[in-house]
């Protein structure tokens, strides 16, 4: 699945995520990742956690071609940066969209306490 700029932009616009896109030319993502060893050309990366500019370095020579993170780094030069306000929060909602909802196919089972014994449980399941 190709992931387009404008429905990045889209997406983190409505959750109230984006600061700003600097980009020079349109990009179709073919992939994300977190981890730059894993980056593929074409890949989106987020820069996120205890985040060192080389891993930025690492996935660009990896053929990366946008990164999203809160501030803009001089290694992601000729890079697509989409600068957000929570990197975590924006990496949530954009790996749910590229990969369809997948939560939505997600078996849900509730459990209830019955009485003040926790060992008499009830199930509750949906179908």
């Amino acid at each position: 699945m190709d992931f387009e700029i404008a429905t990045v932009k889209a997406i983190l616009t409505e959750h109230d995520l984006l600061k700003e896109i600097k980009s020079t030319k349109t990009v179709a993502n073919t992939g994300i990742s977190y981890d730059s060893r894993t980056v593929k050309p074409g890949y989106m990366f987020f820069c996120k956690g205890n985040f060192k500019p080389e891993y930025l370095s690492v996935a660009r020579q990896n053929g990366a071609t946008t990164y999203v993170s809160e501030n803009e780094y001089p290694e992601g030069t000729g890079m697509t940066a989409i600068i957000v306000t929570n990197v975590t929060r924006a990496m949530a909602v954009l790996s749910a969209t590229y990969y369809n909802f997948p939560q939505n196919d997600l078996f849900i089972i509730g459990l209830r306490e019955r009485r003040v014994r926790p060992v008499q449980l009830t199930l509750h399941t949906q179908f």
